[in-house]
């Protein structure tokens, strides 16, 4: 009778030691995030004119050992739950509480510093403006508008931006945060936030 309760009691133990260890019931897996665009002359989108992605950072989700695409579905979902909220509320210029490292969200920024030329020789032109981390929106016409010969000299360009993800199985995925997105002159963008003529 006292072995088989000793052996009870063994085996309630061990049963809680599996369940409280977190090698043992917890995993984390990630997934890589990032900001993509394609810019086009007008909204009848006839041909495209330049693309390009900005923004790349990962988060990760947890899950139990047994289910690890979980945790990569948990993690894109953060992922996209990040960049869509940052989008609807480019105008605040700040970063969401979505995208912050609290939310398993890692290495998300979208500042832009102003870099100027060493007077030694080597140039690193960026923006004439600090471009803050969660300034979205100065960060899409500064990709789009900046660098691209493409875009700089025209007036209106009408661009597609989407939310992307990739990774291991089931981190895939890429949804379009805003179509027609209008920035009415990349001339003036260009002008007034590139840093050609390098103003120090």
């Amino acid at each position: 009778m006292v072995a088989h309760r000793l052996v009870q009691v063994a085996a309630v133990l061990t049963l809680a030691f599996v369940l409280s260890s977190p090698a043992a019931s917890d995993i984390k897996r990630h997934c890589e995030a990032w900001y993509s665009w394609t810019a086009f002359p007008s909204k009848q989108k006839q041909r495209a004119i330049a693309s390009g992605s900005f923004g790349k950072f990962r988060t990760g989700g947890r899950c139990g050992n047994s289910v690890p695409n979980r945790c990569r579905e948990r993690a894109k979902s953060k992922a996209h739950r990040c960049m869509q909220i940052q989008w609807q509320t480019r105008l605040e210029r700040r970063q969401p509480e979505a995208c912050y490292p609290g939310n398993d969200v890692e290495g998300y920024s979208l500042r832009l510093p102003k870099i100027c030329p060493d007077p030694k020789g080597g140039l690193f032109q960026t923006a004439t403006v600090e471009i803050k981390p969660g300034d979205v929106k100065t960060r899409l016409e500064y990709e789009v508008c900046c660098w691209r010969p493409t875009t700089a000299s025209r007036g209106q360009v009408v661009v597609d931006l989407y939310a992307r993800s990739e990774g291991r199985r089931k981190c895939g995925r890429k949804d379009l945060l805003q179509g027609s997105y209008v920035i009415p002159d990349c001339e003036a963008v260009r002008r007034n936030l590139c840093n050609f003529d390098a103003h120090c």
